[in-house]
């Protein structure tokens, strides 16, 4: 399965449409799961009530699939809440695309100096013998 970070300023818009599109033509018979729909707007919002930060949910949304794919805003940034989505998948050894929706196609995303969990535990047994 995939996550579908994105703005919600993206939510309901054509630009989300043409993400989901190319989502679905590239990755053929894989599940997206758009933080969008509605089942998770309701959980977000359940989830606020007893926490500070409704990011706790959907990072654990994250890390219920397999990669990640993202949308960079119309001028190619990335705000806090997706870089935070795919941080979280990194960090757990995910991967992450980037939804180019100018060039029409889904690119591998690298994040440079950043360790995940296994780099981490991996180090840590090196270190141990």
């Amino acid at each position: 399965m995939i996550y579908f970070a994105h703005a919600m300023t993206d939510y309901g818009t054509p630009r989300e449409q043409q993400a989901l599109n190319l989502l679905a033509e590239t990755f053929e018979n894989v599940k997206v799961l758009n933080p969008n729909e509605q089942q998770h707007s309701d959980a977000a919002h359940a989830f606020k009530r007893t926490n500070l930060n409704c990011m706790e949910y959907f990072c654990a949304l994250v890390r219920e699939c397999s990669r990640v794919a993202f949308l960079p805003t119309h001028d190619g940034m990335i705000g806090p809440g997706v870089m935070k989505e795919i941080v979280e998948a990194h960090i757990f050894g995910k991967a992450v695309w980037e939804i180019d929706l100018y060039g029409h196609q889904i690119i591998p995303f690298e994040m440079p100096r950043v360790l995940t969990v296994k780099d981490i535990l991996d180090r840590l047994a090196k270190n141990a013998t």
